[in-house]
């Protein structure tokens, strides 16, 4: 068997120590156009907030988890009613420690974890393009947030903000875990 070679980096190429994990630098035009999305989503978010009537359920059921009846829509009635149990802990979580409105605070987190989570998969693809000459552009970045569905969603009460979180946050772990 032939063992390749090791071959010397160009004179100009970052070096990185062995177990570090960094992210790559990037050109000064990708990490303006990754903030730029970042920004657009947030304040596109927040002009077009809005209220599913499906989150009144959630806020419902938080309203009687702090009267005492447990998470259920019904006093006296046990059955799950919320479609999930995270974002019902986030937002009883929040007001325990907000005295504000659970239906601002589902507008405010929602938003906070969308742009959060889109800031994330843009650092996870980041992290998993090839180094080289080419020019990097979150382009997937910026098709998704050309949808106003995105924008809508983002700040509708539902649990849309904490799974777009999830997503980046996954997308960013295993792009680190891979390297």
């Amino acid at each position: 068997a032939v063992m390749p070679t090791a071959q010397a980096a160009p004179p100009d190429a970052p070096t990185r120590s062995v177990g570090q994990r960094s992210l790559p630098s990037r050109p000064t035009s990708f990490v303006l156009l990754a903030v730029g999305a970042c920004a657009t989503l947030a304040v596109a978010g927040w002009l077009r907030r809005w209220t599913v009537d499906d989150a009144f359920i959630v806020f419902r059921v938080v309203d009687h988890v702090f009267a005492g009846n447990g998470p259920v829509f019904n006093a006296g009635e046990r059955v799950e009613a919320v479609t999930s149990p995270l974002w019902l802990a986030v937002l009883v979580l929040a007001r325990a420690l907000v005295p504000v409105p659970v239906e601002w605070l589902a507008v405010v987190i929602g938003l906070a974890l969308a742009v959060a989570g889109l800031a994330l998969a843009v650092v996870g693809a980041a992290r998993l393009s090839p180094g080289g000459t080419g020019r990097l552009v979150p382009a997937g970045a910026l098709l998704w947030l050309g949808l106003p569905p995105v924008w809508d969603f983002a700040t509708s009460g539902l649990e849309t903000g904490l799974w777009m979180a999830w997503l980046g946050g996954g997308c960013s772990a295993l792009a680190r875990l891979g390297q």
